[in-house]
Formats: structure tokens, C-alpha cells, sequence
């Protein structure tokens, strides 16, 4: 995880996908991560780009959720990988302390952040399920298949 990837989320994009204004501090945010290059701890594991990620409200553990099927829990101290679920297209909510990700694109499991316990597996009988998201509370769970249809 580095200060560039997260100053990069700050700036439009050239395909015109992500609507946002410029803002200078967001460019400037962007050419100090390339010159000052001041990770702390390179997490190495995955095999594939990492989708997406999340830091914990305490700054203690890092989740990471990659191409290659794999969703992970991280130390922030010593980089150890702490568990690996067999899920992608993963969305992490704190508040409720969940992680909820597709599995054989068509399985929605819930797990609970803190140790990775399988809470529920959700089998819709559809397929290519993509960017499952969860309530603030936990309670609800919603995804979209492959043409972008509710479920």
C-alpha cells in the first residue's frame, strides 16, 4: 500500500469513469508520494493486483482483497499475513465487522474480520456475481451479477 496509490484516488481519470473535480492538493499529494516513496512495511503475499483495501479503525490491521481470489487479513507492525479467504470482489465494513466476497462466482460468504470465521454463505443460483456491499449494521447484503442487475 503506498501514499501514491491513495493520492491517485483523489484525481479525475482520463477515461472519464470516476467524476470529480481537480483539485491541486490531490496533484501535489501525487508528486510527493513519487519522490518521497516513504512505505513503512510492503505487505507481499497476493499473486494477482490488489482490488481493493481496508485499514482498521486502529490502524492495526490492513485487509486486502485481489484478482487472485483471495481476500487477506495483515499485522500493520510486521507485514505477517494473519489469514487468506478463498474470496474476490470483496467489500469490508468495519462498523459491523464483516468482510463479505463472492466465491466461485455465485456464492456470497460472509466472515467476521476479526478471525476470519465463516458466518454465512449465501448461494443465489446466479452467476458472476460482482462488488457485493453490506449495511452499516450488517444486517443486509446486496450484489450485482454480471449486467449490473440488482439482486
Amino acid at each position: 500500500m503506498t501514499g501514491l496509490a491513495l493520492a491517485l484516488e483523489g484525481l479525475t481519470d482520463d477515461y472519464g469513469t470516476i467524476e470529480r473535480p481537480f483539485v491541486i492538493d490531490a496533484a501535489a499529494a501525487v508528486q510527493r508520494a513519487l519522490t518521497e516513496q516513504r512505505e513503512k512495511l510492503v505487505l507481499k503475499g497476493h499473486a494477482g493486483p490488489i482490488q481493493s483495501c481496508c485499514l482498521s479503525p486502529n490502524l492495526e490491521h490492513a485487509y486486502t482483497a485481489s484478482d487472485d481470489g483471495t481476500t487477506r487479513k495483515w499485522c500493520t507492525r510486521t507485514g505477517a499475513e494473519l489469514w487468506s479467504l478463498p474470496i474476490e470482489y470483496t467489500t469490508f465494513n468495519q462498523n459491523a465487522g464483516l468482510a463479505v466476497g463472492v466465491e466461485d462466482h455465485r456464492k456470497l460468504h460472509i466472515y467476521r474480520l476479526s478471525d476470519g470465521e465463516l458466518i454465512r454463505k449465501i448461494d443465489t443460483g446466479l452467476v458472476n456475481h460482482t462488488r457485493p456491499d453490506i449495511d452499516p449494521r450488517g444486517e443486509f447484503v446486496a450484489w450485482f451479477d454480471d449486467k449490473n442487475k440488482s439482486a
